[in-house]
């Protein structure tokens, strides 16, 4: 097995047993409504596209993969006043993507913010959100070389990351919810084969299902 066939084994069991766990842990713990719709905390399994910048003049690398993230509302540590806390929930995240060759993976590991514009969903279904996510982004160049669909270092090689976006939530009952993303993921002092150093942005999408708690 390959070093991506064991990355992409693993993405789908942390998915699948975060999953599991929350549905165990959720019902002892009870909901704490905070309005109609959102919890305290969310864990949530994902679905993830990256049209991966591979240089100047070459076309972009699609990759696909897998993420988990465990989401926590601020509301209930805002204070008595509304403030901009109250409409805040933060996460922790980690992600990885791969190419069906296993020339090309990833990994990402960092914290996002939502913002909530709304106090209650859309028609109680729509729930929009302002994204802002920051943290490692590392890219695997397993071709050892230093050209692969366009200028990849070769070897792996971690970035600083960050990655604002849009997304809506969509409320189901019973603690469930779906997320849908668009993010313009954003890598700082990337090398390329060359060795030059410059600033890349790649579109970054993703589509999750979590349970609430």
């Amino acid at each position: 097995m390959t070093r991506v066939s064991c990355n992409r084994s693993l993405g789908m069991m942390s998915v699948v047993g975060g999953l599991i766990l929350a549905s165990v842990i959720a019902p002892r713990l009870g909901a704490q409504n905070l309005g109609p719709f959102r919890q305290l905390l969310a864990l949530e399994g994902s679905y993830q596209r990256l049209q991966l910048d591979a240089g100047e003049g070459s076309d972009r690398v699609g990759l696909d993969g897998y993420g988990v993230r465990l989401w926590i509302n601020l509301a209930p540590f805002s204070g008595p006043r509304p403030n901009l806390i109250d409409k805040t929930a933060i996460a922790l995240a980690y992600s990885t993507t791969f190419r069906g060759d296993d020339q090309i993976g990833t990994r990402q590991y960092g914290a996002e913010l939502n913002m909530y514009p709304l106090h209650v969903p859309i028609a109680n279904l729509i729930d929009p959100f302002l994204i802002l996510g920051a943290g490692a982004f590392r890219i695997d160049n397993r071709n050892n070389t230093s050209v692969v669909d366009g200028a990849f270092a070769a070897g792996s090689r971690s970035y600083f990351a960050f990655s604002p976006g849009l997304g809506i939530r969509i409320p189901i009952p019973n603690r469930l919810q779906l997320r849908l993303e668009a993010r313009d993921l954003i890598l700082f002092n990337r090398r390329d084969g060359s060795g030059d150093s410059r600033t890349s942005q790649s579109p970054q999408f993703m589509a999750g299902a979590g349970l609430t708690f």
